[in-house]
C-alpha cells in the first residue's frame, strides 16, 4: 500500500480539512501520515472516531505560515510540517508529500531536504486539472515568477 505524507497545519481550513481528507484516502486504501501538531490531531480523530488502520501521526511542532517569506522558513525548517514530511519521503517512510501550505517554504525546504533529480535545474509545481477527455498536468502553478520552456521541459 502506498504510504502518503500529508502536511496536516498548511493551507486556510488547517488542520481540519486536512484530517478530513486523511480519513476519506484511508477509506479510499491511501495510507496516510498526517504531519502535524499532535496535541492538535489527536483530539480530531477521536471526534471521528479514532485513527483509522493505515493512518498514523508524526509530530511536527511547528508550522510555516502562509505569509512567511521560504528563506525565513527555510532557515527554521526542522521542526515545521513541511520540513518533517518531506524527511518522511527522503528517509523512503512514505512516497509523497502533499500540502496546501506555502509554496514557496514546500519548494525551498525541498531543495534542501530532497535535492534535485540529475539535468532538472529548477522545480516546477504541477496540478492535475481535470478536462473532459481526461486529466492533463499544468505546469508552472507558481512555483517560479520566471518559468522558461527549458526548466518547464526539464
Amino acid at each position: 500500500m502506498i504510504r502518503v505524507a500529508l502536511d496536516a497545519m498548511g493551507g486556510d481550513h488547517a488542520p481540519e480539512a486536512a484530517v478530513g481528507g486523511a480519513l476519506l484516502a484511508v477509506r479510499d486504501g491511501i495510507a496516510v501520515t498526517l504531519v502535524g501538531d499532535e496535541a492538535r490531531l489527536r483530539p480530531l480523530l477521536a471526534r471521528a472516531g479514532g485513527a483509522p488502520d493505515g493512518l498514523d501521526v508524526a509530530h511536527a511542532p511547528e508550522a510555516v505560515a502562509m505569509g512567511e517569506r521560504a528563506a525565513r522558513a527555510a532557515l527554521r525548517q526542522r521542526g515545521t510540517s513541511i520540513a518533517v514530511g518531506l524527511s518522511l519521503v527522503r528517509d523512503g517512510d512514505c512516497a509523497a508529500f502533499v500540502s496546501a501550505g506555502n509554496t514557496g517554504a514546500i519548494h525551498a525546504a525541498a531543495f534542501v531536504l530532497l535535492g534535485r533529480l540529475p539535468g532538472v535545474e529548477r522545480p516546477a509545481a504541477g496540478v492535475v486539472v481535470p478536462a473532459p477527455a481526461g486529466e492533463f498536468l499544468l505546469l508552472d502553478v507558481g512555483a517560479n515568477a520566471e518559468a522558461r520552456p527549458a526548466h518547464l521541459l526539464q
